[in-house]
């Protein structure tokens, strides 16, 4: 046997550490694997091949926890194992690199390395310090020059990819599996990979090494397993197997190379680009990332754009496809003419087309089936008098999969079932079909197979009858764009004349500037009182307003970390309907009512569920402490201190809850009871919420909608009497200290205002100094990602939902307080002015972003905003007309960063082609320097 390193081992007697025998898999009448054998020996590079589609990663991930039924058995050093999720997989010291990036765009390189491990402070606040450092040490042992602090989604698929490598050696797991790991790195990252593999097997680490890359493997590999249509067909030492040999088990026969040639084309020029720059948003200002990059590209030409990570390879095509939204300038000719490309829609109109390197987030709709991506963008084309083509978009679809060999059960599979180089070959499908007269490809075999790779360059080849409508058909040379190495590229931070760092402030602190510009509008337009007094500005008025916004705040609050796990909760508004009614009952009516049936019970369930969760944390943070488990690591309780223990004491705390509120069923219930009882019963209902979106996998809009009118028909059923109002007058039939909560504290904020502060200091704490905070944004993210992490999903977003119901039920004790009253539609439409103050502070709808900052401020903002409409007498009517406007234009602005909103003013771009230096720099800068202007 060869080592990794290149010398002879020692015949492989050893006991394999990790053994698959007899392993099958089916994804509805799939067959993924069939039969399958597979082992791996401690200190070994065991390097597993097959085609796209042959069942490599499906056996990765049964491996690694994350598909839990299968057939046959997995041995881990002899004893029989399944890996239920992740987490047990990674507890038995297994961790995976996949193929597909899973990370979460909007948390920082350090957050993503350990997610679902985070080091903790007393076994509750994230120690961030302790992992930026951490994460820093790693990068450093990798070679890798990266922030940790840096956000994810703004980096590079190379460097993702780095981050993801990262994320698995932090596990110091002893078997380490890597799916495709170079498919977006340069060889000088790939060689910095090749020799933490070889420390690693030199310390015992095992490694299975799944690529596509047969040089790779040849050089990595102590032996070799190929897989061909979900089967096992052979498993030799490196030493007796060539290249030939692995492609033809691969692919079930020879592969003849294309044959290439260095000649020049016989075509035209057909595009030209002189003086290509381009300038990205920076935190310290602008950056130029490409400094006068110039070209020509010839019909029927392969042209090859090569460089290290971050030196603009990519850019270079995004520029030339219109889908950078960076300011760039330069000129650039097609057909001998210049041409402005502001889209997308543009550069497709001028026959370019562009395969993305970035397949998961750019390139596809995963959900959707191979026939609707490969014909999205002929629809329209294919379409007659409106009507889609279904025929047409079949036809285009067999024939992407036919020519460039999709492994697929059909047509209408949907994309995101398929192996990643499947996906990719649908994305060159894709673009191939609009028959380009300029095809830009960034990455197009990443994740491809030998034999697609080759079915994937004749398909690129010449087409006869397209008169000359494909950029690639006779390659004939390699060219290099030498661009910087990402940790000395040189970028030029342009000042901008001072400009930009008044304008980076203004887009950090917008929000605040926002309710700065309402304050004010309130002041200026407010109407004066009779003895000269600004209306606005009176301590009454702005009490007011601070009384109404707290409801909306509390359930805007509970709302905001729904939205940031990618939710939606239209039920809120009724939960605090019945919650209204269970507290104003309880307050007035003696005796068994239906508040007393409803609420007891639901109270009990909280208390047993907060003893249980409060006596597990504590056992678990004791047996960390006791067995000096390493920072982030999960521990296991036995039976006992895990389920039994936790229950009693849960159960001891519901018996004595029950004990304090039973004496006040026959009289009166107190304010501590009521403040008890209502938020559980909305805790409760937001639980359920939470249950059946997570266990039937049910949309959210669907199961919110649906309890919105549950709960009010629910609300009206507890309240009887023709739907009544249930009036609360303090003093007479109600105890007297309710009348406490809407009264001032200290002379100067109301009581409600207090709860709506807490509420949000204490969530804001909790989102940012906690796990639970963490995996919200990671779910909201990319849930995906947090699920390979290790991370319950499900439990997380119950949590959010039963949250947002406790604050409901908040609320409504406040309304009644305020009120005096509760009745079944105290919270109508309340979900709605939520939301809207939600999306006004930031958060995005799509999840993954958001702070409870902007949430505090978008509520203020709405308040005001609804206050100075009343203050002027304006129609209810044109009242809405006018909000609606106004958060339009303010959510508007919170999308946009205020230099792209400036930026387009302020410099010249692709948008208007200019054929002189654009930049001052550009000469003694240019990438394209040592060549005489031009890439050779």
């Amino acid at each position: 046997m060869v080592s990794s390193a290149g010398q002879p081992r020692e015949s492989g007697d050893h006991a394999p550490l990790l053994e698959a025998v007899g392993v099958g898999k089916r994804f509805g009448g799939i067959v993924a694997l069939a039969d399958v054998r597979f082992d791996l020996r401690p200190g070994e590079v065991h390097a597993l091949m097959g085609e796209n589609g042959a069942g490599k990663s499906t056996l990765m991930k049964i491996l690694s926890g994350v598909h839990g039924d299968y057939e046959g058995e997995i041995r881990l050093s002899g004893k029989p194992v399944r890996f239920a999720n992740v987490r047990q997989a990674e507890a038995a010291g297994i961790a995976i690199i996949h193929q597909e990036l899973n990370l979460v765009p909007e948390l920082s390189v350090a957050d993503n390395i350990f997610l679902g491990r985070e080091p903790l402070i007393a076994g509750l606040v994230v120690d961030r310090r302790t992992s930026r450092e951490a994460a820093r040490a790693l990068l450093s042992r990798l070679g890798i020059d990266l922030d940790p602090d840096a956000r994810v989604g703004g980096l590079r698929v190379g460097e993702q990819q780095l981050v993801e490598i990262a994320k698995a050696l932090s596990l110091d797991a002893r078997i380490l599996i890597m799916d495709e790991p170079t498919s977006a790195l340069s060889l000088a990252e790939c060689e910095r990979l090749f020799r933490i593999v070889r420390q690693l097997t030199a310390s015992g680490v095992a490694i299975v090494y799944i690529s596509h890359r047969i040089d790779e493997v040849m050089q990595l590999a102590d032996r070799v397993t190929v897989f061909r249509d979900g089967r096992h067909v052979l498993t030799k030492p490196i030493g007796e197997l060539d290249q030939d040999r692995i492609i033809a088990a691969m692919v079930g026969r020879a592969l003849l190379e294309a044959d290439r040639t260095d000649e020049t084309a016989d075509g035209g020029l057909l595009m030209s680009v002189k003086n290509l720059t381009l300038a990205k948003p920076h935190r310290r200002g602008m950056r130029e990332v490409l400094h006068g990059v110039s070209f020509d590209l010839h019909a029927g030409e392969i042209l090859g754009i090569g460089g290290l990570l971050g030196s603009g390879r990519t850019e270079i095509l995004e520029s030339l496809f219109g889908s950078s939204d960076s300011r760039a300038g330069g000129e650039v000719r097609i057909g001998g003419r210049t041409v402005s490309v502001r889209s997308p829609r543009e550069a497709r109109r001028l026959g370019l087309a562009l395969v993305t390197e970035d397949r998961k987030t750019q390139g596809l709709h995963l959900g959707a089936s191979i026939t609707d991506n490969i014909a999205l963008p002929l629809v329209s084309r294919l379409s007659r008098l409106g009507v889609r083509s279904f025929a047409g978009e079949a036809r285009l679809a067999r024939d992407a999969v036919k020519s460039l060999g999709i492994r697929c059960s059909g047509i209408e599979q949907a994309a995101g079932t398929l192996s990643g180089g499947n996906q990719q070959k649908v994305v060159i499908g894709k673009w191939l079909a609009t028959r380009p007269q300029i095809l830009l490809l960034d990455e197009p075999t990443r994740g491809i197979d030998v034999g697609g790779a080759a079915g994937a360059s004749s398909a690129v080849g010449p087409h006869p009858g397209d008169g000359g409508r494909e950029s690639a058909r006779h390659p004939r040379t390699r060219r290099r764009h030498r661009g910087e190495d990402h940790a000395a590229r040189g970028a030029v931070e342009q000042d901008e004349g001072g400009g930009m760092s008044a304008l980076r402030l203004l887009s950090r602190t917008k929000l605040y500037w926002g309710l700065i510009a309402i304050f004010l509008l309130g002041v200026l337009s407010s109407p004066v009182s009779s003895k000269g007094n600004n209306i606005f500005l009176s301590y009454g008025n702005l009490l007011d307003v601070l009384r109404q916004v707290s409801i909306t705040g509390l359930i805007a609050t509970g709302m905001t970390a729904v939205i940031i796990t990618a939710g939606i909760d239209l039920s809120v508004g009724s939960l605090m309907a019945i919650c209204s009614v269970v507290c104003a009952m309880l307050l007035t009516v003696e005796g068994n009512t239906p508040a007393v049936a409803m609420g007891l019970p639901m109270a009990a369930i909280v208390a047993l569920g907060i003893g249980f969760s409060v006596t597990r944390f504590v056992f678990t943070n004791i047996e960390k402490s006791r067995s000096g488990a390493s920072v982030g690591r999960d521990v296991s309780l036995d039976a006992t201190r895990g389920v039994l223990v936790p229950l009693a004491v849960g159960a001891v705390l519901a018996a004595a809850l029950f004990w304090y509120l039973l004496p006040q069923v026959t009289t009166k219930f107190g304010v501590l009871g009521v403040l008890i009882v209502a938020p559980c019963v909305g805790l409760c209902f937001g639980a359920i919420n939470g249950l059946i979106i997570v266990g039937g996998r049910l949309q959210p809009f669907i199961v919110t909608l649906a309890m919105m009118v549950t709960a009010l028909g629910v609300a009206r059923l507890t309240a009887g009497q023709n739907n009544a109002v249930l009036p609360v007058y303090t003093g007479t039939n109600a105890v007297a200290e309710f009348d406490n909560l809407r009264s001032l504290v200290f002379g100067v904020i109301p009581m409600p205002g207090i709860f709506f502060i807490a509420a949000i200091a204490i969530y804001a704490a909790v989102l940012r100094l906690t796990p639970f905070g963490r995996y919200v944004y990671a779910i909201g993210g990319n849930e995906e990602a947090a699920r390979l992490s290790g991370i319950e999903a499900g439990k997380v977003k119950i949590a959010t939902y039963a949250i947002a119901g406790l604050l409901a039920g908040i609320a409504a004790v406040l309304y009644v307080a305020q009120y005096r009253q509760g009745k079944p539609d105290a919270g109508a439409g309340l979900e709605l002015d939520a939301i809207a103050a939600v999306v006004i502070g930031g958060t995005s709808l799509m999840g993954g972003r958001g702070s409870m900052a902007g949430t505090f401020c978008g509520v203020l903002i709405f308040g005001l905003l609804s206050n100075i409409l009343q203050l002027h007498n304006i129609n209810s009517n044109l009242q809405l007309v006018l909000k609606g406007l106004i958060i339009v234009g303010t959510v508007l602005v919170q999308e946009r960063n205020v230099a792209d909103l400036l930026g387009f003013l302020r410099t010249p771009s692709m948008r208007r082609p200019q054929g002189g230096t654009p930049d001052r720099r550009a000469q003694s800068d240019s990438i394209a320097q040592d060549t005489g202007g031009t890439i050779q």
